[in-house]
Order: structure tokens, then C-alpha cells, then sequence
């Protein structure tokens, strides 16, 4: 590894989320000849889905090498304390309920394409593989465990956190989605920030993008968060704001007491 520090830096994540995005369209032009030459349109629709987690999967190996450690060294899973579970899902809750009406507001300028629409459309056991397992599983590593472990040793905390965060909301390449993953971007770091584990980024991403199918096999109906088309009620939005609110203050308590014992 770099005496320096590790990698990367936030120029080199820059440099990272370029090739992410060259990897893809990589893939998809290799995915389309087979389909043309060898397959039927249908057969490697699946695979397509894994696009971006088999560019991760590339980048993963690329920041392994890079730093010269292990898979288990780069990305660390270690266990964490279950006192810490309760405020996690506080804070996971509120911050779902804030960033839903943060985007009823972005879709009054920007109104959702339907095409953007259709690919969240009637979430099948495909759908619910990828969001709920694979996505925070590999997102996490690479924003978290390459990223934002690299940035920590070049810059301060608070950009370190703030950089990862912002790297994580802009690879989703569209401004909807903008919002909701620079916010949980914000609130994963902090918690790998003081757990050392990216065993609650996973598992709160994990919680994160599980529950709409949650709330979808409930069948609860909340006007602007489970029906689109018009903003959520005061008493919902106030709700997100206490238990998000509530989540971190139990939180940062917690850490402080952690701390203090080691």
C-alpha cells in the first residue's frame, strides 16, 4: 500500500466512477452483439440487470490491488454491537420519509419520465435480488470500503464522508435518485466512521431498499409515499423529521459511550 495513504484519493474516485461508467457501456455493447449474434433479445435480459454490479466486481479487484491487500482486508465485515440496531432503523425510517418528499418536491420541476417508472414497475423476485442483496452487498463495499476508507487517510472527516457520499449519489446517473443516495451516503459513512464495519452500511442498505417492497406486500396507502402524485401529509412528513432526529441523537450517544470504552 501507498505510504501516503490509501487509495483512492477523491480525484482518483472521480477517476473510478468514469471507469464504472465506461465498464457498463462496455458491457452493455458486449451483451447486445452476443444477443444479435448467438442469443435471442430475451435470454441475456437478466444479465443485463447485473451491468453495474459486474463493473463493481471489476473496480473491487482494480482497489484490492491497488492498496496490496486482500478482499477480506480492503472491505471489512466485522460484527458490530445489536444496541445499535434499534436507532439504525429510527434513523433508517425517518430518513426514507424526509428524502420521499424531498422528491415530490424535485418531481413539481422534473416530473418522473415513465420509462424511469417502468424499470421499479412491478417488482418481481428479480427486482428484490438485486435492490435488496446485491446492490447494498456491492455498493457498500465500493463506496464505503474502497472509497471512503481511501478518502479518510488523503482528506478530512467530514469531506472524506461528504465526497463518498456525493460519488454514490452521482453513479446512479439520474437526478431522481440524486437525493435519497447522497443522504444515505451521508448516514452510512458515519456509521462506518464509528463501527469500523461495513456490516451495518449493508445491512441498513439492505433495509433501505426493502422497504417499498415491504410496504407494496402490506398494501398501506400514504399519499406521496406509497401513492405518487401529490405531496405527504404534515403529520407523515414531521413524523420522518422526529424519527430520523430520534435515530441520530440515540446514536451518537451510543458511539460517544463506544468510544469512551475504548
Amino acid at each position: 500500500m501507498n505510504s501516503t495513504g490509501r487509495y483512492p484519493n477523491f480525484k482518483q474516485g472521480i477517476l473510478l466512477l468514469l471507469l464504472f461508467l465506461v465498464l457498463q457501456v462496455g458491457l452493455i455493447i458486449t451483451i447486445i452483439a452476443l444477443e444479435i449474434l448467438l442469443f435471442g433479445p430475451q435470454l441475456l435480459k437478466f444479465v443485463k440487470n447485473l451491468i453495474p454490479f459486474l463493473a463493481i466486481t471489476v473496480i473491487l479487484v482494480l482497489g484490492c490491488r491497488k492498496n496490496g491487500e486482500s478482499c477480506r482486508q480492503s472491505y471489512p465485515l466485522g460484527p458490530f454491537p445489536a444496541a445499535l440496531l434499534p436507532p439504525m432503523l429510527l434513523a433508517l425510517l425517518g430518513l426514507g420519509i424526509v428524502v420521499s418528499e424531498l422528491d415530490n418536491l424535485l418531481q413539481q420541476f422534473l416530473p418522473l419520465p415513465e420509462w424511469f417508472s417502468d424499470i421499479f414497475a412491478g417488482g418481481g423476485p428479480e427486482l428484490l435480488l438485486i435492490a435488496v442483496i446485491l446492490a447494498p452487498v456491492l455498493e457498500e463495499l465500493l463506496f464505503r470500503g474502497l472509497m471512503l476508507r481511501g478518502f479518510l487517510t488523503h482528506h478530512s472527516t467530514a469531506k472524506a464522508i461528504l465526497g463518498s457520499a456525493l460519488l454514490f449519489a452521482v453513479a446512479h446517473f439520474n437526478p431522481w435518485q440524486f437525493a435519497t443516495a447522497f443522504c444515505a451516503g451521508l448516514l452510512f459513512g458515519w456509521w462506518f466512521l464509528h463501527t469500523g464495519s461495513l456490516l451495518p452500511c449493508i445491512v441498513g442498505h439492505a433495509v433501505h431498499n426493502g422497504l417499498p417492497f415491504l410496504l407494496l406486500l402490506l398494501q398501506l396507502e400514504i399519499p406521496g409515499y406509497t401513492v405518487p402524485g401529490s405531496f405527504q401529509p404534515f403529520w407523515f412528513d414531521l413524523l420522518g423529521v422526529l424519527l430520523l432526529a430520534a435515530g441520530i441523537l440515540l446514536l451518537r450517544r451510543k458511539f460517544a459511550e463506544q468510544d469512551g470504552r475504548q
